[in-house]
């Protein structure tokens, strides 16, 4: 594990925080964006039913690339999300009782997050970050999932809250929009490391499979101050550590 003494996320440091709750079906008040990093969203549910959840813009329109949560049952999550300055709300499908809460959070320097090696476990949809790489080396990414299933998806996040690389599956935003307006760009290896969260394209990969679930590796190449996405219908673990 890294340094027991590391500061733990949220809170988000210098980040701007905006809370909701209700139950039933709900158009939020309307949030402002004005931080250069990424939207964190943790939402909770407590009905038995559906639960829908998305970013809607002032003219509630579905937004493109936003926070898009769709459950059945009782659910807790985050996800990270790379929108643009702006004012916002979040529009709610939901079968009882749920709270959400924004994180406008600023696009940390290098330094600044949590340390390697990093184990953190957790379920259905976590953010893990910010991850303080480091200079650009190579890094080793393990997600063990508890289940073996389309839904699994883990994906490497910059500082900006733009993914820029999948290592399980990957995003797809459909709620009030098509499968075009969603899109997961691996860096190129002249990317600028030494600002930037980057995944070399000739990343090792490394999966297994079992009835109890699924394990992925990668080794990939890593610098600089990003974050670890994941979603799952089930448990998941994530090791992030120097390979060696």
């Amino acid at each position: 594990m890294g340094d027991e003494t590391a500061e733990s996320y949220p809170p988000y440091p210098d980040s701007e925080t905006t809370a909701f709750s209700g139950e039933g079906d709900e158009i939020t008040d309307s949030f402002d964006l004005h931080n250069d990093g990424p939207l964190i969203l943790e939402v909770e549910h407590d009905g038995d039913g559906r639960f829908v959840a998305f970013a809607v813009d002032e003219n509630e329109d579905f937004v493109p690339g936003g926070p898009t949560v769709q459950a059945t049952g009782p659910y807790r999550g985050s996800s990270i999300h790379a929108l643009a300055e702006g004012t916002y709300s979040l529009e709610i499908e939901a079968s009882g009782e749920w709270a959400a809460t924004v994180h406008d959070v600023p696009a940390y320097e290098d330094g600044t997050g949590l340390s390697l090696p990093i184990e953190q476990p957790g379920e259905l949809g976590g953010v893990i970050g910010p991850i303080d790489f480091g200079e650009p080396s190579e890094t080793q990414i393990t997600v063990e999932f508890s289940s073996d299933d389309e839904l699994n998806r883990a994906e490497l996040i910059t500082r900006e809250g733009e993914p820029v690389g999948a290592l399980v599956g990957g995003r797809n935003d459909t709620i009030g929009g098509s499968d075009d307006d969603a899109e997961t760009e691996t860096a190129a290896d002249d990317t600028d490391t030494e600002t930037e969260t980057s995944v070399d394209n000739e990343a090792e990969s490394d999966t297994e499979t079992s009835d109890a679930g699924s394990s992925e590796t990668q080794v990939i190449s890593a610098g600089g101050v990003g974050y670890l996405s994941l979603e799952s219908s089930g448990e998941w673990t994530a090791r992030v550590s120097n390979s060696e």
